[in-house]
């Protein structure tokens, strides 16, 4: 099931037959019983941010209590498995290229949310396309209704289809866990069509806040998920692992609302 949201103070739910994109493929490339985490979960939580370039971000460490000293092997460990796992994710995505194209040509529903939203931005808004893919058709769509584009995206072959299909557009290799509101500037509306379910549920909550910081007063936000009760599950998709997460309807409207 296909869940779009356009979000500012007020919210307008979009659903739209999107024949051919990620819905069909769920039912399709990703058969299977999906292969969970190990058992003793995904373990401690780290503090800075993975890289799909594998450095890691900055991050604020708060001291042990006197006489204790923190589980350093626990928390590398972890840091370690975010930044595999963020490598991982990228590496697949220069392996699909400009075939996610040819299998999902239908993006209707997508579109469609784009055209609610160009209706709501001033001529010449900036707008942050999150998981810019080969920037068709939402940077496209963008830059064709007079917006300021910049897209980010883990994968570097992602980065250079989609500055070769959109040159108006600007396109960075960047993971939206790593997202510098005061580098890039205020935007003033901010997509995320399909993107963040290739985070960790916890991670993407964390995403969702960085978009926030990065947007203006009033700023527009377009999200397109997949509407699914999974976290950090492992699945197949046009032939390689992926890990996805996602939620139900319902508790997305929850989510959004209260990464502000």
């Amino acid at each position: 099931m296909l869940y779009l949201r356009l979000a500012r103070h007020e919210e307008a739910d979009m659903r739209g037959d999107m024949r051919g994109d990620m819905r069909g493929d769920m039912r399709g490339d990703m058969r299977g019983e999906p292969r969970r985490p190990p058992a003793d979960g995904p373990g401690p939580e780290p503090v800075p941010s993975g890289r799909a370039d594998g450095r890691s971000s900055g991050g604020t460490r708060c001291l042990p209590p006197a006489g204790k000293m923190p589980d350093m092997t626990a928390e590398h460990s972890s840091t370690d498995r975010e930044e595999r796992r963020q490598r991982a994710q990228a590496a697949a995505f220069d392996h699909i290229g400009e075939h996610y194209d040819e299998v999902f040509p239908h993006k209707d529903g997508q579109q469609h949310a784009v055209e609610r939203l160009l209706a709501r931005l001033p001529a010449g808004a900036r707008v942050l396309d999150v998981g810019s893919g080969t920037g068709l058709p939402t940077a496209q769509q963008l830059t064709t209704g007079g917006c300021t584009v910049t897209g980010i995206d883990t994968s570097q072959r992602m980065v250079d289809l989609a500055s070769r299909n959109v040159p108006q557009a600007t396109f960075l290799r960047r993971d939206v866990l790593d997202l510098d509101a005061a580098a890039l500037g205020a935007f003033d509306a901010a997509v995320a069509f399909f993107s963040l379910l290739m985070l960790t549920r916890r991670h993407a909550v964390q995403a969702l806040g960085l978009i926030r910081e990065a947007l203006r007063p009033g700023g527009w936000l377009a999200v397109g998920m997949v509407e699914a009760d999974l976290d950090d599950v492992e699945m197949r998709f046009l032939g390689q692992p992926v890990r996805v997460s996602g939620w139900l309807r319902q508790d997305l409207r929850r989510v959004l609302p209260e990464a502000g």
